[in-house]
C-alpha cells in the first residue's frame, strides 16, 4: 500500500513538474513579450516626442505669421481709417461752409426774385394803364 501511495505521489510530482515547466515557459514568454512591449513603447514615445516638437515648431511659426499678418492688417486698417476720417472731416467742413453760405445765397435769390416780380408787376400795371387810355 505504501508503494501505491509513493507511486501516486511520484505521478503527481511528475505532473506538477510538467506544470511548473509549462508555467516557467509561459513566464519566459511573458518576460520576452514585456521586453518587446517596453521596447515598442519606448520607440513610440520617441516618435511621439519628434511629432510633438514638430507640431510645437509649426504652431510657433503659425502664431508668428498670424501676429505679423494681424499687425499688417491693423496698420492698413488704421491708415484706411485715417484716410476716411480725413475725408469725413473735409466733407463736414464743406457742409458747414455751404450751410453758412446758403442763407446769404437764398436771401440774394429771394431779393432778386422779388425785384423781378416788382418789375413784372410794375410792367403789368403800366400796360394796364396804357391800354385804358
Amino acid at each position: 500500500q505504501n508503494v501505491i501511495i509513493v507511486r501516486g505521489f511520484e505521478a503527481e510530482r511528475s505532473l506538477l513538474s510538467k506544470r511548473v515547466a509549462e508555467v516557467s515557459q509561459g513566464l519566459a514568454k511573458l518576460q520576452k513579450a514585456t521586453v518587446e512591449y517596453e521596447s515598442e513603447v519606448s520607440e513610440l514615445r520617441s516618435r511621439l516626442e519628434v511629432v510633438v516638437r514638430g507640431c510645437d515648431e509649426y504652431i510657433s511659426q503659425e502664431q508668428s505669421r498670424l501676429a505679423e499678418e494681424s499687425a499688417a492688417f491693423i496698420l492698413a486698417t488704421s491708415a484706411d481709417l485715417k484716410g476716411l476720417s480725413d475725408r469725413v472731416q473735409s466733407l463736414e467742413n464743406t457742409c458747414q461752409q455751404q450751410a453758412t453760405a446758403m442763407p446769404s445765397v437764398v436771401l440774394e435769390a429771394a431779393e432778386s426774385r422779388c425785384a423781378e416780380l416788382r418789375k413784372e408787376s410794375a410792367d403789368l400795371v403800366l400796360e394796364a394803364t396804357e391800354s385804358r387810355w
